[in-house]
C-alpha cells in the first residue's frame, strides 16, 4: 500500500466546489490566488484507528498555480498510514479555482498489491481555499482505503471514523511569498 496515489485528469469546477464542501472548507469570497506562485506547507495527519480522528503524524503540502492563477498544479501531499504502516503520497496534475478561490478533487482509484493484485481501493478528496490575499491557502485531503471484500457506506466522509476503512487526513496551510 506503500504506492502513491496519483490522479491525471482535471476535474471540473462542480467537482471542485463539491470537494471543498464535504471537507469542510471555507472560502473566501473573492480570495484569487496568486498567479505563478509555488505554495509550501505542512498539515497534521489524522488517522481513524480509534473510535475518533487521532493526531499521530504530519504531511507535507506543496503545489503551484497557474500563470493565470485560474488553476492549481502539480498538487502533492504526503500522509502517513497505519495499516500496514507506512508513509505515500497524493498527487493531482491540475484543479481549477472557482472565483470564491476554492479548489478540490474527488476520485478512487484501484490499489495493487505485491502480488500485482488490486487488494483495495483509495477514496480520495482534496480540497483548499485560498486567503490572505492570495498568498495562503487552507488545504485538507482525505484518503480512505477500503480493503477488497470491505464495505464502507461513506468512503469519502471524514464524519464517522470509525465506519471507514484504514483512513487517513491531513489537514494545514500553505504559503507563498
Amino acid at each position: 500500500m506503500g504506492r502513491a496515489v496519483r490522479r491525471m485528469l482535471a476535474v471540473g469546477l462542480a467537482g471542485a466546489l463539491l470537494a471543498a464542501t464535504a471537507l469542510g472548507a471555507t472560502p473566501k469570497a473573492g480570495a484569487t490566488p496568486k498567479a505563478a506562485a509555488t505554495f509550501r506547507g505542512t498539515g497534521r495527519d489524522y488517522m481513524n484507528n480509534q473510535p475518533k480522528w487521532t493526531a499521530e503524524a504530519s504531511g507535507r503540502i506543496s503545489f503551484k498555480t497557474s500563470a493565470t492563477g485560474s488553476a492549481v498544479v502539480d498538487f502533492k501531499g504526503t500522509y502517513s498510514y497505519y495499516c500496514g504502516g507506512g508513509n505515500a503520497n497524493v498527487t493531482e496534475s491540475s484543479m481549477p479555482v472557482s472565483k470564491h478561490g476554492v479548489f478540490g478533487a474527488r476520485f478512487s482509484q484501484p490499489i495493487k498489491g505485491k502480488n500485482g493484485k488490486v487488494n483495495s481501493t483509495a477514496f480520495v478528496v482534496i480540497s483548499g481555499a485560498f486567503g490572505h490575499s492570495g498568498r495562503e491557502a487552507s488545504v485538507s485531503y482525505f484518503i480512505d482505503y477500503v480493503f477488497t471484500g470491505s464495505h464502507v457506506k461513506h468512503p469519502y466522509s471524514t464524519k464517522s471514523p470509525k465506519g471507514l476503512g484504514c483512513a487517513t487526513w491531513v489537514r494545514g496551510t500553505a504559503t507563498t511569498r
